[in-house]
């Protein structure tokens, strides 16, 4: 029973990526920037770009996130969760 359940649950999430493959990309880089912002001291539910902005909005490593999101010229401030960072170990 529990191995039919588990077969179920892969189909449905195959069948979710086939039907929305952005989204689930968008998803998991998020928690790849999560868990990398994380892993350095950050707090687990914030961005480095939510971070970098609001503990160092004019470092180099800000300027070069800022530079890739080009659409979006203060990425980094822009990206500031005002309701995250409470629980970084490091600034």
């Amino acid at each position: 029973m529990i191995l039919i359940d588990f077969i179920k649950l892969h189909i449905r999430l195959v069948r979710l990526i086939i039907t929305h493959p952005w989204k689930y990309t968008l998803n998991n880089l998020m928690a790849l920037d999560q868990a990398f912002n994380a892993f350095y001291g950050g707090d687990h539910d914030e961005t480095i770009s939510s971070r970098l902005g609001r503990n160092y909005p004019n470092s180099r490593i800000a300027k070069i996130i800022n530079f890739l999101f080009f659409w979006d010229k203060n990425h980094c401030v822009d990206a500031i969760e005002h309701d995250e960072g409470k629980n970084a170990l490091m600034k």
